[in-house]
């Protein structure tokens, strides 16, 4: 059966253009370190530095040796037996490398083989990657994260001996709690494995954590990874709606109230805020159970709103949400939200394709299905 439309359809797709970062929190560069301030006590840290590397398993390691079982998290600790997770296993053997590190990228390249595809470079196999955590004692309370930005592939995460937990997909950046298995105020130790299949893709894939490396700290009650997503909608020259959804974790043992206040300030051509707020969403106050997660949804009209716009004719003008927990009066986490206010309309769905010139020598195309008769 198929719907039948008399009457032109107006297709109107209000677009929240996220830009460079969707948050703090996803890919940046190195340079880009988050400090924590008295308004701001969350904390990202670069770990690029100072790695160990070794290609490879030791011997008798028996892990997730079927193919079919590595999307799912095994039960018990896996893996916690193997020596290269332990605390007192000696690396000093291993080779010494920063991230972002490809263990292919050097060669050799191969003569022979049906690794065209995959730039003749050995990126297949199993790699492991250790590092020693500081943290101070005062950070105990904290929630405490390993971000990744790219790791080639299947990635599987100890701490102290611990499984953690991983991420199959390679092409992705990811994050894991080391909360439970920290050792606050002492020496902690990290071990990373990764295993790349053969034949894994139809391009070069890297091989390795090919990224940067990160640890975020929030405080215990903190948004959620991704968390703050904005939408926009009713786009005119006079105004503009703003839509902000906040995912709230609490990893406390007891509920907590806490409180979510967002303000947006108009960003310059550095990606900077640029003067003061020009909007503020209401703030709300919502009870989060203990280990549980809560979603507050909030909206503020911008008057006179700058369109983002693909250059040279058009300027890609940008917003930022702040948005702010605070619990008992004090400050927990912020998150900063990039965002850009566009409207397209296509009035007549019967269009086949379109095309918009962006920049020189680059055009996009958009295919529309045609309306059913």
């Amino acid at each position: 059966m198929t719907a039948r439309h008399s009457t032109p359809i107006l297709l109107v797709i209000a677009l929240a253009i996220h830009l460079a970062a969707v948050e703090t929190t996803a890919t940046q560069t190195a340079a880009e370190v988050v400090a924590p301030t008295a308004d701001r006590p969350c904390e990202r840290i670069s770990i690029d530095h100072e790695w160990r590397f070794q290609k490879g398993d030791p011997p008798g390691n028996t892990f997730i040796k079927d193919p079919a079982r590595r999307f799912t998290r095994p039960k018990g600790n896996p893996g916690g037996d193997v020596s290269y997770v332990r605390r007192d296993f000696d690396d000093r053997a291993w080779q010494k490398v920063d991230l972002p590190h490809d263990w292919a990228i050097g060669g050799p390249f191969l003569t022979t083989g049906p690794y065209g595809g995959m730039g003749r470079l050995p990126s297949w196999g199993i790699g492991w990657y250790r590092k020693k955590l500081s943290l101070p004692a005062e950070d105990s309370g904290k929630s405490v994260f390993l971000d990744v930005d790219g790791a080639m592939s299947y990635a599987t995460v100890w701490l102290n001996g611990h499984l953690v937990g991983g991420w199959a997909y390679g092409y992705a950046s990811w994050r894991v709690d080391l909360t439970p298995y920290l050792i606050f105020g002492d020496e902690n130790q990290l071990a990373i494995r990764l295993d790349n299949p053969p034949d894994s893709s139809r391009w070069y894939p890297d091989g390795g954590i090919y990224r940067h490396g990160w640890l975020t700290k929030s405080g215990a009650v903190h948004i959620g990874h991704w968390g703050a997503t904005v939408t926009t909608r009713e786009v005119t020259s006079a105004s503009a709606t703003v839509d902000l959804e906040v995912a709230i974790d609490n990893a406390l043992k007891a509920s907590a109230t806490v409180r979510i206040s967002s303000r947006i300030f108009a960003l310059d051509d550095e990606g900077r805020k640029a003067g003061d707020a020009v909007a503020s969403v209401e703030p709300v106050e919502t009870l989060v159970a203990a280990g549980a997660s809560a979603t507050i949804k909030g909206s503020v009209v911008i008057a006179g709103p700058r369109l983002w716009g693909p250059p040279p004719n058009q300027k890609p003008n940008r917003y930022v949400a702040v948005t702010t927990i605070s619990r008992d009066g004090k400050i927990t986490d912020v998150v900063d939200t990039r965002f850009g206010i566009r409207t397209v309309r296509t009035r007549n769905i019967e269009l086949t394709a379109t095309s918009a010139e962006l920049r020189s020598g680059a055009t996009i195309i958009t295919a529309l299905a045609p309306a059913t008769q």
